[in-house]
């Protein structure tokens, strides 16, 4: 997100951008990445959905490559080590 917020502030362009790894993943599955990154296993605990809610999503970046010239440069798994990483270091 920070080279998107870079990108943004050199180039002439407007607008509202998303800005993602465009991959479908649920939250159990991005959970369970987290921990097997950290080494710990918790049970999640569900209750039941709140208005507002987003049940499925994917995001579409194609309007952010576009503009500003943004194209990820981590995949899923190797963000979020190195962001774990930096939340080991403070």
């Amino acid at each position: 997100m920070v080279k998107a917020n870079i990108l943004a502030g050199m180039v002439d362009a407007e607008g509202i951008f998303t800005i993602a790894c465009c991959k479908r993943i649920s939250l159990n599955e991005f959970a369970g990445r987290i921990m097997l990154i950290i080494g710990i296993r918790v049970e999640p605990e569900y209750d039941k959905p709140r208005a507002g809610n987003i049940r499925d999503s994917l995001a579409d970046i194609s309007a952010a490559g576009e503009a500003l010239g943004y194209h990820p440069d981590y995949d899923m798994n190797s963000g979020l080590k190195e962001t774990v990483k930096w939340f080991q270091k403070i």
